[in-house]
């Protein structure tokens, strides 16, 4: 008996329905095998190539590493710039903004090639959390403010002649008190 006799049931199936031994075995239909159930999820699935059809994520944007210049935290605004790939972005209308400091990716991308400390997530697209200074209004433009690491709204004046290059994204909320604090961002949307 090999080792893969002494597994437990998968969802009260044994082990010979879904274990493949052999080229010809495997299930006899397509779409009628599940891994887990929404209760019993498995941990972790290591695999060299996912194929599938659709998938979905519990969180909400799409995040690459990036070698860091200095210490980050979720929801700071980043730029192409420093020593490393990133920094802290330091002055309005930066046009290398890049991103923003993830708190919770749903994709994340070059997973191994540090830490959060060395190399954090930084949001390329989707919601996240951003830190912003000034108040705003929903579908406001966000760019990088004087203060590091902060986003700010852009202004009326500044929006004649802003350059795209200089937007991270839009406020997905209103933003009403002139502290900084994260607020919800859309990034990549001009």
């Amino acid at each position: 008996m090999s080792i893969l006799h002494n597994l437990p049931l998968l969802t009260g199936q044994a082990d010979t329905n879904y274990l493949r031994r052999d080229a010809d075995s495997g299930p006899n239909k397509d779409v009628t095998w599940s891994l887990g159930t929404p209760t019993m999820r498995w941990a972790n699935i290591y695999s060299t190539n996912f194929v599938g059809t659709a998938t979905t994520t519990l969180y909400a944007d799409v995040a690459e590493r990036f070698a860091a210049n200095g210490p980050v935290v979720p929801g700071d605004v980043v730029c192409l710039m420093g020593d490393k790939e990133i920094a802290l972005s330091e002055r309005a209308l930066d046009p290398n903004i890049m991103g923003v400091v993830s708190t919770n990716p749903a994709v994340c991308m070059n997973s191994d090639i540090g830490t959060d400390q060395t190399h954090p997530y930084i949001a390329l697209s989707g919601r996240v959390p951003c830190k912003i200074i000034g108040t705003g209004k929903k579908g406001d433009r966000i760019v990088s403010s004087q203060h590091r690491g902060v986003g700010r709204v852009v202004t009326p004046e500044e929006f004649v002649c802003l350059s795209p290059f200089c937007v991270i994204g839009r406020l997905l909320v209103d933003k009403s008190t002139e502290v900084c604090e994260l607020v919800e961002i859309i990034i990549g949307v001009k």
